[in-house]
């Protein structure tokens, strides 16, 4: 991958949405937001081609217009880095905010957190991605066909050499690396720089890779986005892609986050995948594709495109949503009064739950409302005797959640209640006994000639 420090808790929960009549706990389904632009930043010059954002949600970009900016997390520029001598192929932030860039000049620069260079390292090839791991180390890779980790001062502390150009690499928090490139592979590198592995399920060449915290790498080609696992073992392909796929990022969840180029045409599309491969949403509005990707600890997506000179930062909140809704005694019944309760979650933590509503509606005529605060990832509520229906009509309950971020999502329950005389069935036991009794008897034979001798009487 084209840089670290990748975080984002979402759990996204799709289920499917039926109409509530005369029901009760519904099963729902309620939809992503298809995103929003929080900003979008217009002051390179040239195209962007890397991009990365640190724990504070500053972001880093590399352009063809051989500058590295920072820009804060409003979307306003910090400062702008210009000791490059042409196009900048990628940018990587580590834990202390010190900045590494490389491209096309050959060359690795180190900049401060001020924006200020620290050092300089030359190579004879071009530089294609950059990863920091958790102890500060950068790893390099390119058209060199070399894989190295660096300390700090640019010292080597080794080097791997591949059999072709390398385009990602990404590293995992016990310092495993993870590149691939024109070879079609993806080789798990350990520590010490020994390979451990070598995935060869591509078809085509690798444009990038992400690993997550579990050891699970992504890679991207021409031939879909791949999930193997920390033995080298295909997992599953995601092949519902148009054209080829470039950047990929992956969240504290497992969920991918790709762009493709929409099939060679004029618009590309990013896509979030779940940690099972299945498409969870897609973004449509792009100029072209995706070059690079990444996902802060807030759930924002940061995104260069090929065709423009912009950073885009994009909003993705997932309205909060219904685990269940019920009403007591189900369905409602006249003359008896009703009580109904909510069970509600978040699905990730771009915001939490803020409060639900419940409107009670009779024959169209609105006889209860009321609205509680909740709050964290999941809550229930419940309202108690809230409505004595009395004659025949429509009873329509309507659910009403909202999360921080002022997003909502509705569900509703809908009776129609009848006054139906009751019914009296009487059932015919059989062969059923309730009570018995033994009489005693007393039998007396007279000395007629009727009396048959040795007779037994019952």
């Amino acid at each position: 991958m084209k840089a670290s420090n990748k975080f984002w808790r979402v759990a996204a929960l799709l289920l499917l949405l039926v109409g509530m009549t005369g029901m009760g706990a519904a099963e729902l389904f309620n939809p992503p937001d298809a995103g929003t632009q929080e900003w979008l930043y217009t002051e390179h010059t040239s195209l962007v081609f890397g991009v990365d954002v640190d724990s504070e949600g500053n972001v880093y970009s590399g352009s063809d217009d051989e500058e590295v900016h920072k820009i804060n997390p409003d979307g306003t520029q910090e400062w702008t880095y210009s000791e490059h001598t042409s196009t900048i192929e990628d940018v990587a932030v580590d834990s202390e905010g010190t900045v590494y860039s490389g491209g096309q000049d050959n060359e690795l620069n180190k900049i401060d957190s001020s924006g200020e260079k620290l050092w300089r390292k030359t190579y004879n090839q071009p530089i294609r991605s950059l990863a920091v791991d958790s102890e500060d180390y950068v790893y390099v890779a390119g058209d060199f066909n070399q894989v190295q980790k660096l300390d700090g001062s640019r010292n080597v502390v080794w080097e791997y050499f591949a059999d072709d150009d390398n385009n990602g690499i990404d590293v995992d928090s016990e310092g495993n690396v993870y590149v691939g490139g024109d070879y079609e592979e993806v080789i798990k590198i350990d520590s010490g720089g020994n390979e451990v592995w070598s995935y060869t399920g591509h078809s085509s060449r690798v444009r990038d890779v992400a690993v997550d915290s579990e050891g699970y790498s992504y890679s991207t080609s021409g031939d879909g986005l791949h999930k193997v696992d920390s033995s080298g073992e295909q997992v599953w392909t995601f092949t519902e892609h148009e054209g080829i796929i470039y950047p990929v990022d992956v969240d504290s969840e497992g969920n991918t986050y790709v762009a493709d180029n929409g099939g060679f045409g004029d618009d590309g599309l990013v896509r979030k995948i779940d940690s099972s491969g299945e498409q969870v949403w897609t973004y449509s509005g792009v100029a072209s594709r995706g070059q690079d990707i990444k996902v802060d600890s807030s759930g924002y997506v940061h995104i260069a495109f090929r065709g423009d000179e912009e950073v885009h930062k994009l909003g993705f909140n997932q309205p909060p949503e219904f685990d269940s809704v019920s009403s007591d005694p189900e369905p409602p019944q006249i003359n008896r009064n009703v009580s109904y309760s909510a069970e509600l979650f978040d699905p990730d933590n771009a915001s939490e739950l803020s409060e639900v509503e419940l409107q009670l509606e009779f024959d169209g005529e609105q006889v209860y409302t009321d609205t509680r605060s909740v709050s964290g990832d999941s809550d229930s509520t419940s309202w108690s005797d809230v409505f004595v229906p009395e004659e025949e009509g429509q009873l329509d309950a309507t659910f009403t959640v909202t999360d921080t971020e002022g997003d909502s999502t509705v569900e509703e329950l809908n009776y129609f209640l009848e006054d139906t005389p009751p019914e009296i069935n009487i059932v015919q036991p059989e062969n059923q006994t309730y009570w018995s009794y033994d009489i005693p008897y007393e039998i007396e034979v007279d000395s007629n000639n009727d009396a048959v001798p040795d007779q037994d009487f019952e």
